[in-house]
């Protein structure tokens, strides 16, 4: 696919956007179905929804300076253009054990909700399902033993890039996970996850005992943001 979009379904085909479902994309944090365009670079697909999520803030100065830190992390991750162009990759939001369908050698995906297109490292980073839950929330940017079974597995069976995007890639699942929500019901551990991948880029300024405050402060300063 050349396309970042939702995958929908028209009456007749399957299509990848314009008409794209935004809940699926994160663009909308309520539950109500919004059409917006697909768009030919993950780069601009998650500028454009950071800036719409800045539009919408409703908490304030924390969620604005947050969003504006993950938005020059985007530019980290994709610093050429060129390089966030398709093709772009099917990434299931929720690959599980059970919508995994096995019979023989034929194997199936079901439950495609919320199914969407992405950059390579984007979906190949291994799926949720394997992250080591509690390390990945205390600010963890190593692989959790499932994940690396799996990187392993993957070079076994003479898939080495797979098996690369898996171990490589945790900003980009990372940074899924940050871009899923628009308020921050809890900052601190909002921030504990927005350090670690800030830590996991390389952003400048920022250190692994960096307060939350602190990291408010520095923000503040940053972007030139009055408290």
């Amino acid at each position: 696919m050349n396309k970042v979009g939702s995958l929908y379904f028209d009456g007749k085909q399957f299509l990848i956007g314009p008409s794209a479902c935004m809940e699926h994309l994160h663009f909308m944090g309520d539950n109500k179905a919004h059409f917006g365009p697909a768009f030919d670079s993950i780069k601009d697909f998650h500028l454009h929804n950071i800036a719409n999520k800045i539009r919408r803030i409703k908490d304030g100065e924390e969620v604005e300076l947050s969003f504006l830190m993950i938005a020059d992390i985007v530019h980290i991750l994709y610093p050429d253009e060129r390089r966030s162009k398709g093709p772009f990759f099917m990434c299931h939001p929720d690959a599980k054990g059970d919508h995994i369908l096995i019979h023989g050698d034929k194997a199936w995906l079901i439950d495609l909700t919320g199914t969407w297109f992405t950059s390579a490292q984007e979906a190949f980073a291994a799926p949720d399902a394997l992250i080591d839950v509690r390390a990945f929330y205390n600010g963890s940017n190593e692989l959790g033993p499932a994940e690396t079974d799996f990187a392993v597995t993957l070079a076994r069976l003479h898939h080495p890039l797979l098996a690369q995007h898996v171990r490589k890639d945790k900003p980009f699942q990372r940074l899924q996970h940050l871009l899923a929500g628009d308020s921050l019901h809890d900052p601190e551990q909002w921030w504990v996850g927005l350090r670690a991948l800030a830590l996991g880029v390389g952003y400048a300024g920022v250190n692994e005992s960096m307060s939350w405050d602190e990291g408010k402060s520095f923000l503040r300063f940053k972007f030139s943001v009055e408290p």
